[in-house]
């Protein structure tokens, strides 16, 4: 009964964190005050890393070029290039929001993108 609760109280906070519509929308610089809560991350996109391995993500690095920035994206290749055929060239200087929980990767706040949707390139 204990574990049948646990997993009503888990699918709860999970359905209020997705329809919440007041998500907080915050600055590259301050998403490090937002770790662990569901953020909306909106700046100038500095510089993208990735490997050269298929399988590996790409990092969309904010406002400094890696390993100064103060927040990064982590989102698939191969959602990555669904966005546009060329994206590197669009991304990079575009102002992008990144919508997600923001987690704390060796001191840095990321957002892993999980869904292409919650990445805007305006």
């Amino acid at each position: 009964m204990k574990t049948l609760a646990i997993i009503f109280s888990l699918l709860s906070v999970s359905v209020y964190a997705q329809t919440d519509s007041t998500v907080v929308k915050v600055k590259p610089e301050q998403a490090k005050e937002r770790i662990g809560k569901i953020t909306t991350v909106c700046g100038r996109v500095s510089c993208i890393t990735y490997t050269s391995l298929q399988f590996n993500p790409v990092y969309l690095n904010f406002s400094k070029d890696y390993p100064n920035q103060p927040f990064a994206a982590v989102i698939s290749r191969e959602d990555f290039q669904r966005i546009n055929p060329d994206p590197f060239k669009i991304v990079t200087s575009r102002q992008v929001c990144v919508t997600g929980l923001v987690e704390d990767y060796k001191g840095k706040p990321q957002i892993v993108v999980k869904d292409s949707g919650l990445l805007e390139i305006q």
